[in-house]
């Protein structure tokens, strides 16, 4: 009975960090697709106000995204995680070849999964 528990929690683990891993390519793409301050905040959770009056400003993003033609594809490896945050390491692959790789934090907000604006070292 123990081992059914420990595999059903295991199970339940990776379907959850499934679910946080979409999540986060959903976002990318729509803040791509749709650059508007409801998709930044639906998608980053801000420290203060001053870092969500930053990010307003700084909506280049998507525009940033078009000078590489699009994202070809986004991989999102999970580095820790512990309830409701964890650290991952996100790799963007444009289609023009241009690759990017950051370390950020998410959270989980209303049963929905939100980035850190804060790139992480």
């Amino acid at each position: 009975m123990k081992q059914i528990l420990i595999i059903l929690a295991l199970l339940y683990s990776a379907c959850s960090d499934d679910e946080m891993i979409e999540s986060i390519k959903n976002c990318m793409n729509e803040i791509y697709k749709n650059p508007s301050v409801e998709v930044y905040d639906k998608c980053y959770y801000y420290e203060n106000e001053f870092q969500r009056q930053l990010t307003k400003l700084n909506q280049d993003l998507a525009k940033l995204y078009k000078n590489y033609n699009g994202i070809k594809d986004i991989q999102i490896k999970l580095i820790e995680k512990s309830n409701d945050k964890a650290l991952v390491k996100i790799t963007t692959l444009f289609n023009n070849s241009i690759k990017t790789e950051e370390k950020r934090q998410i959270i989980k907000q209303n049963n929905q999964w939100k980035i850190s604006t804060e790139i992480m070292n």
